[in-house]
């Protein structure tokens, strides 16, 4: 029997890829890739003499890194990816690193982007004059340049779409994690 899972988060994906029981399992993601907002990021780096894109990645999200490490490489920047210790505010991790920024990307990680931490790393990013590539539409509502993200219908139509095919019996039998197109707004 073939399962489809719709609307997941990036950290809800990796459990799931990790933990399945069987193959057939269809996932469609809320969240885009990681790979991306880095290749916003990396045009974004083109422009300017600064080259860092910067990412912050917590200690346990072994996951966010591997995926990471597998990435091509840049064309025009180079990663840098810190990692946060657990109970280590993010924004103290990062302030030496934002000087030499070219962008500062927003990779899902909820220990880095929630509550007090995601507030002072975009108020760091605002004082430093380091853009911010986001995640979500909400990212640009707290002053980021542009955002990455999947939009509430695209994940629908990518959800029926699995469905027909699935009512059709057309689904592969092997696992996926698909990702509806890309939407990507640059703050006016």
């Amino acid at each position: 029997n073939q399962l489809i899972i719709s609307y997941t988060d990036s950290q809800t994906n990796r459990y799931i890829q990790q933990h399945r029981k069987h193959d057939n399992i269809s996932v469609i993601s809320l969240h885009q890739p990681s790979q991306s907002l880095i290749q916003l990021s990396d045009s974004v780096s083109e422009a300017g003499y600064k080259k860092s894109l910067l990412i912050a990645v917590s200690e346990q999200n072994e996951s966010l890194l591997s995926e990471l490490n597998a990435l091509a490489p840049l064309t025009h920047g180079e990663l840098n990816v810190v990692i946060i210790p657990q109970q280590t505010l993010a924004a103290k991790v990062l302030e030496p690193h934002l000087f030499n920024a070219a962008v500062l990307v927003a990779i899902q990680d909820p220990e880095i982007w929630s509550g007090k931490n995601a507030n002072w790393l975009l108020q760091q990013a605002f004082n430093y004059q380091v853009p911010v590539i986001g995640y979500s539409k909400s990212f640009l509502k707290a002053g980021a340049l542009a955002s990455v993200y999947s939009t509430i219908e695209d994940v629908t139509a990518l959800t029926v779409e699995s469905i027909n095919h699935w009512l059709d019996d057309e689904l592969p039998s092997s696992f996926s994690i698909n990702y509806p197109e890309a939407a990507i707004t640059i703050n006016p």
